[in-house]
């Protein structure tokens, strides 16, 4: 069994996040750029997203860190099936993320937790959302996953010749 370390966890999630922010952050500037008038909505839009942003990062860090982590000697198959199960982590922390977030709107609407308000969350909706946010993120996570591998393995000491190299 592979040991479970969390930095090469923590660098392939931190990679995700950091360029689903980077992408997001973006958005907003060139919505500023075009003469958007953004409002309090805008903002609070915007602060989720970025929250959004953070728990696939963790999803795909808790992925890599203890369900499928990699070294430097992880095969480049199973790095590919690390990246895609990364993928699947993070679009379900993400959803599990949006239910407790309707759940604590529907707190607030109604100004008791123990209201029966529909929270207009449907399973299969919920079901299609993490299988499309899984595919969006496919390719980010294997790259990431790709990335930590080349990484650790660039890091491993490479063993110096016994023997002198002779002069040719």
């Amino acid at each position: 069994m592979s040991p479970r370390r969390p930095l090469p966890a923590l660098v392939g999630g931190g990679l995700v996040a950091a360029f689903l922010i980077a992408v997001d952050l973006v958005g907003a500037l060139l919505s500023f750029l075009s003469f958007f008038r953004p409002d309090d909505g805008f903002a609070l839009g915007l602060l989720s997203q970025l929250g959004h942003d953070v728990v696939i990062g963790l999803g795909v860090f808790l992925v890599l860190w203890l369900l499928s982590p990699i070294t430097a000697t992880t095969k480049i198959g199973s790095v590919l099936i690390a990246g895609a199960l990364a993928a699947a982590g993070g679009a379900i922390l993400a959803v599990v993320f949006d239910i407790f977030g309707a759940i604590a709107f529907a707190r607030q609407m109604s100004g008791s937790l123990y209201d029966l308000i529909d929270l207009g969350l449907q399973p299969l909706q919920l079901v299609t959302s993490a299988i499309r946010s899984a595919l969006y993120l496919l390719p980010l996570t294997v790259l990431a996953a790709v990335l930590v591998r080349e990484w650790l393995r660039s890091r491993t000491a490479v063993d110096a010749p016994k023997e002198p190299v002779a002069a040719v």
